[in-house]
């Protein structure tokens, strides 16, 4: 590889590095990152904004099918 390139960091490794989950896999897992004018957190892939609960969900092994919310249980719209 030459000087000064450096591959490119994974969508899931950009994503769970804004992600504040120092309480635990039981806490609200708060965004830290940029946010819709919803309040909701907003997560870029290829260049597209999506929500960041969305992405959680995902990556979490999670599917999501269309036209289907992905509903938080601490009602905090930048809980992941």
């Amino acid at each position: 590889m030459p000087t000064g390139v450096y591959p490119r960091p994974s969508i899931e490794s950009r994503f769970w590095s804004k992600v504040d989950r120092r309480g635990g896999p039981d806490a609200c897992w708060g965004w830290m990152a940029g946010t819709f004018g919803n309040g909701y957190g907003q997560f870029k892939i290829r260049g597209r904004a999506v929500r960041a609960s969305r992405v959680a969900h995902e990556l979490g092994g999670g599917t999501i099918p269309y036209g289907w919310l992905v509903c938080h249980h601490c009602d905090n719209p930048l809980c992941c």
